[in-house]
């Protein structure tokens, strides 16, 4: 396969990826980029309320562990949960319409 045979290989993934990111909640989730932790720790005591722009305890680092995002269990329940409101599905149990959603989920 030549490098143009596969840059354009890419280019179609790219593009699936991004249809299907349209079209679900999870796919969007695995589809955009979310940055891990830094690198580098910054070692000033006062930490982001240093205002002191020449701090030598300050870490400047732009690069981050890499990271992928692949939804827990809750989050995708949630997802598909938020997409029937979306979509005002009907439950086949019940009879009742999609169009609000109570959420009760602990912090973090």
């Amino acid at each position: 396969m030549t490098h143009d045979e596969q840059i354009e290989l890419l280019q179609l993934l790219e593009e699936q990826y991004r249809a299907q990111a349209r079209n679900s909640l999870d796919a969007y989730c695995k589809y955009i980029e979310i940055p891990g932790a830094p690198l580098v720790e910054d070692s000033c005591k006062k930490g982001d309320s240093c205002d002191d722009p020449d701090c030598p305890h300050h870490e400047v680092s732009n690069a981050f562990y890499p990271d992928t995002v692949e939804p827990a269990q809750h989050h995708s329940l949630l997802n598909a949960t938020l997409e029937k409101v979306a979509r005002k599905e009907i439950c086949p149990e019940t009879g009742n319409r999609f169009d609000r959603v109570m959420v009760f989920m602990p912090p973090g």
